[in-house]
């Protein structure tokens, strides 16, 4: 409570849920459980850590329509969670860590819109986490 008291509205969470849906639920459960319950979308968000679990401050959300398979939903979500993570990290800094054009995208809808392109995460690129 202290070190969130200190460095208050400095930390950060990602959840994989669209809160404030699923709060309280660790990491891929939040997928499971959509899947359980027949939701029609999902994705994840950025929020700002507070003493109230997953009740922080929303800065950041990414959303998608369930595939059916959760497998493929869950890659994808963590994929573009990273871009989020990415694009959230930027807009925090003020723009100091990226400067390249903002590109929108007509199949992944993220909000606040991505400040950069994302041509350069392929499938080549992703591929380079599947051993960690």
């Amino acid at each position: 409570e202290e070190t969130l008291i200190h460095f208050q509205e400095k930390f950060y969470n990602l959840h994989y849920s669209l809160l404030p849906a699923f709060k309280g639920y660790m990491g891929m459960q939040p997928i499971q459980l959509a899947y359980d319950l027949n939701c029609q979308y999902i994705g994840s968000t950025i929020h700002q850590v507070t003493k109230e679990v997953d009740g922080g401050k929303i800065v950041g959300q990414y959303v998608m329509k369930k595939s059916g398979d959760i497998q493929n939903d869950i890659n994808m979500i963590f994929q573009n969670s990273c871009i989020l993570l990415l694009n959230i990290t930027s807009i925090l800094s003020n723009d100091t860590i990226l400067n390249i054009p903002l590109e929108t995208n007509d199949v992944f809808q993220f909000q606040p819109a991505l400040r950069f392109n994302t041509k350069y995460f392929n499938d080549s690129f992703w591929n380079e986490f599947k051993d960690f």
